[in-house]
């Protein structure tokens, strides 16, 4: 009875075996005929029967003839987006039937590896090659700003690999791209966190981080943003550089890092916190003292907490730093104004605050701190000695006055 059951066994093993060669030379042959329907066709009926390197076999030249259609597939994408009057509904059923096959050859390739390591390197050269191509074709539309391309460019490289950490890239950067069309996008939101899942634990994606921060600051969630920023300055610094790679990795993080203190410090100014908000901005501008926008918000931090020559240095760098005339320029010389009446300086008080009001001639507090300003000059004055300046304060006092009846500010 025992050698009744292994002769059946030898039996079923050669069948098996001349199944599965049987299967390879026909499917062959209809590759040959330009078929290839009927040659998956025929490979998927008998994938049950087949085992080890026949198996491996199998899925391997199902992976080829996937890929086939991705390269057609490829073609007409390209094709299309040539094309003077772009089909866009056509080049987005492109883009998804090519996601499908990225998903469908990614199955095929995760089955011939786990029947036989026979392929391993060919497929992962296969596979690499693709990522290579779809997120290179990203990246200049990226820098062009040319965001839908760039978007249809980076989905195709992150379905194609979204395991290897080295190509987490593509989900940050449509994260980015996301933001930058629109800053309420939660679907920017779920891009960060799919390329944080997707990070070397040894190298914590700090940009993908900034990334979820700022998202939480261009919706001024200022205590969600304030507690990204601090994630990402909790990440410690690359190790130094031992290639190119690697010293852009750190200039990256440099960058980065000095952002985050800058926003972070613009987040306890929103929330209120004044001395650390105060102290932020110092410690961003210590690496950024360029920055004018920075100088602004510390001479306006200044100002509340009535520190005023701090507040007018601050704002002076400003002046220093802004060359055209800006919109932030125009504010600095306001909160200048403001901080030079409270030192007493009404002369150069209302100098800046005349420049202002030909600017925002709508700002009523403005012109009742301009009237402030004049009508206390006339306390430095001696009532005979200077009567002739007296008259002038008089006559630009009035001029003043009589410019907030007409717009309806009163006296």
């Amino acid at each position: 009875m025992k050698k009744c059951i292994y002769c059946i066994a030898i039996f079923a093993l050669l069948a098996a075996m001349g199944c599965g060669n049987s299967t390879i030379r026909s499917a062959e042959i209809y590759l040959q005929q330009n078929d290839p329907a009927n040659a998956r066709r025929v490979i998927n009926e008998n994938l049950p029967l087949l085992s080890g390197s026949t198996k491996a076999e199998a899925y391997y030249m199902l992976v080829k003839m996937t890929d086939n259609e991705i390269v057609a597939l490829n073609t007409q994408a390209k094709k299309a987006q040539s094309a003077k009057e772009k089909d866009q509904k056509l080049i987005a059923e492109l883009l998804e039937k090519r996601i499908d096959k990225f998903t469908q050859l990614n199955s095929e390739i995760n089955f011939c590896i786990q029947s036989s390591n026979t392929y391993a390197g060919v497929l992962d050269t296969l596979r690499e090659a693709h990522w290579i191509e779809y997120f290179n074709s990203g990246v200049s539309p990226f820098k062009a700003k040319k965001w839908n391309d760039a978007i249809n460019a980076f989905k195709l490289a992150w379905s194609v690999d979204s395991i290897k950490s080295s190509h987490k890239d593509p989900a940050r950067l449509i994260g980015e791209v996301l933001l930058q069309q629109n800053a309420n996008s939660e679907e920017a939101l779920s891009w960060f966190h799919r390329a944080i899942a997707a990070e070397d634990k040894d190298k914590m994606d700090f940009l993908s981080r900034a990334g979820i921060a700022n998202y939480f600051y261009s919706n001024e969630k200022w205590t969600d943003a304030l507690n990204g920023y601090n994630t990402v300055l909790a990440i410690p610094a690359p190790a130094n550089p031992r290639s190119e790679a690697d010293s852009a990795r750190l200039e990256s993080y440099i960058n980065i890092r000095n952002q985050s203190i800058a926003n972070k410090a613009i987040c306890l100014d929103r929330l209120d916190r004044k001395k650390e908000a105060a102290e932020c901005y110092e410690q961003a501008l210590k690496v950024d003292s360029q920055n004018s926008v920075l100088w602004f918000n510390l001479g306006q931090r200044y100002f509340s907490a009535n520190e005023y020559e701090k507040a007018e240095s601050a704002l002076m760098n400003v002046l220093k730093i802004e060359t055209a005339d800006t919109d932030l320029i125009v504010d600095t010389k306001y909160v200048l104004a403001l901080t030079k009446f409270q030192k007493k300086d009404f002369v150069e008080a209302e100098k800046l605050l005349q420049a202002y009001l030909v600017v925002k001639s709508d700002n009523k507090s403005a012109w009742v701190t301009l009237t402030g300003a004049i009508a206390n000059q006339f306390l430095v004055l001696d009532e005979k000695k200077d009567a002739a300046k007296r008259a002038e304060l008089q006559k630009r006092l009035t001029a003043v006055q009589e410019e907030m009846k007409k717009r309806g500010f009163g006296e």
